[in-house]
């Protein structure tokens, strides 16, 4: 949030997704002193259906995590056309590959630099869109569920 803050256009608006377990209040304090109370909408759980016609909205897709197991919600913005911006801990260099603009998660003015430089730059902005689609390609749940019967092939026999 920090980072949006930073950003020059300040017509753009953050949409944060998913449950807040905890720490709204602190959160909704956070946006209030950074002057973000207008730009920044929450929307709670997404249903699965609604998560692309979300992503079709997109300019871009941020996804600040510190660790990561897997990465399906970069994937998903890249298989629908939006550049991911992204930390450069746990899976998600391995995910992202050269699709991924990489920004350290502890740096707000870092995150909003790569942000700007991308809405900046619509040429490396379309390159990080094919990018995307193009490594999103082999993931695909069909494949993961061939993978899945694979491994459980293997330890069955």
């Amino acid at each position: 949030i920090k980072g949006f803050a930073l950003l020059e256009d300040k017509s753009l608006t953050l949409v944060l997704t998913g449950k807040i377990e905890s720490g709204k209040r602190e959160l909704d304090q956070l946006i209030a002193d950074l002057g973000l109370s207008e730009r920044v909408i929450f929307t709670g759980y997404i249903d699965q259906k609604l998560i692309f016609p979300l992503f079709a909205l997109a300019t871009l897709f941020c996804y600040i995590s510190f660790d990561e197991g897997f990465g399906l919600p970069p994937l998903e913005a890249m298989a629908s056309g939006v550049p991911v911006v992204v930390t450069n801990c746990g899976s998600l260099p391995e995910i992202c590959a050269d699709a991924g603009t990489y920004v350290n998660p502890n740096d707000p003015k870092d995150i909003a630099d790569r942000m700007q430089y991308l809405l900046a730059n619509q040429e490396i902005y379309q390159d990080k869109v094919s990018l995307g689609l193009e490594r999103s390609k082999p993931y695909s749940w069909k494949m993961a569920a061939e993978k899945l019967i694979d491994i459980c092939m293997q330890i069955s026999d």
